[in-house]
């Protein structure tokens, strides 16, 4: 039994890892608007040469370095978490309920989960665990990663988090 857990934990901290990296790499930046041109203008300055290139802005959603936790937040944590995955959610199953519903029924699980996380979890969908195993700062989204980061051990953060995977009600064992 121990072993399966450990796979399946495996298993759901590959797909967070995955997920992690792929938002994190998938940001571009966008470039500056450029004024509106004239015709009268747009023909002079096909006769000058060209001296300014437009610098680009930083990312839209420029993801929060970790240095903006604090600085006694540990270097990685333990968690477990219980997933409520909706429609176009990654890896959501066909027929996967709405996100308002997923909202109303992962708010209600994080209030059960104050008092019984290891009960709760049950009533997660697949890919909740207990124990989701170690994870280093760096990996999740910024949002996430905060949450997760300040939460006092042993305490199960309040509201569900808004992942790429769904909505997460978490506690931080480590």
């Amino acid at each position: 039994m121990r072993k399966w857990l450990g796979v399946i934990g495996g298993a759901v901290l590959g797909a967070v890892l995955v997920t992690g990296i792929f938002m994190a790499t998938s940001r571009r930046p966008t470039p500056k608007a450029l004024p509106a041109v004239s015709p009268s203008a747009s023909a002079a300055a096909q006769a000058a040469p060209a001296t300014e290139v437009p610098e680009l802005d930083a990312p839209a959603e420029a993801p929060r370095p970790s240095s903006s936790l604090p600085a006694d937040a540990p270097k990685a944590v333990t968690f477990g978490v219980i997933l409520i995955s909706y429609a176009g959610a990654d890896f959501a199953p066909t027929g996967a309920r709405s996100k308002a519903d997923a909202l109303t029924l992962a708010t209600n699980l994080a209030q059960a989960a104050m008092t019984d996380f290891d009960g709760t979890v049950a009533k997660g969908d697949r890919g909740s665990t207990k124990d989701a195993g170690s994870l280093p700062q760096g990996v999740l989204d910024p949002a996430t990663e905060y949450a997760l980061f300040t939460l006092p051990v042993g305490k199960v953060f309040p509201t569900p988090l808004d992942t790429p995977r769904g909505f997460w009600v978490v506690r931080r064992i480590r």
